[in-house]
């Protein structure tokens, strides 16, 4: 019985399936219109290399303050929400009752966050621990732009706010 190497022509056929899907996964706009983090070239948006802030970096950033759809929030008592922003695109921290981890990309003052992980506690002290944590992710998550200032980290989102304020360096 002569047996033919079918399978692996369908094998090589999916290994150029995801190349072409890879190639293939630019958004078109429209001539001259730039993004953050792009140049544009032609009707093609051609992302830029991120390279993550020094700004952010070697400093354990304190979150104070929040807004959301219910208005500023300070930070509940007996919780710190802590972000670490690591030189290769990496950040940590906590939220409150569980660790974080993330990547990120800097393009000039726009930050994208995201995927984020967690552990997967369940704090019911303080009150409110959890639906703060919860809130927090999201907007972390959905930011879209960052600003530093002396000792202020903001991170929006173009309608909610985070604000860390007084980063401790972290030994050098």
């Amino acid at each position: 019985m002569d047996v033919k190497p079918y399978w692996m022509l369908g094998i090589a056929v999916a290994i150029m399936a995801v190349f072409i899907v890879a190639g293939m996964n630019q958004q078109m706009y429209a001539q001259g219109e730039t993004l953050p983090g792009n140049k544009v070239v032609g009707a093609v948006a051609l992302p830029t290399t991120a390279s993550p802030s020094s700004s952010l970096q070697g400093k354990t950033w304190r979150l104070t303050s929040f807004t959301n759809e219910s208005g500023s929030v300070v930070v509940l008592p007996g919780t710190e929400i802590t972000a670490v922003f690591g030189a290769d695109g990496r950040m940590a921290g906590s939220a409150g009752c569980n660790n974080y981890f993330a990547s990120y990309q800097i393009f000039g003052n726009g930050i994208k966050i995201g995927p984020i992980g967690s552990t997967l506690k369940y704090c019911a002290e303080p009150t409110g621990v959890m639906a703060q944590e919860t809130a927090y992710l999201r907007l972390l998550q959905s930011s879209t732009t960052y600003t530093v200032t002396a000792d202020q980290l903001k991170i929006s989102d173009g309608t909610n706010q985070l604000t860390f304020k007084t980063p401790v360096s972290i030994c050098a």
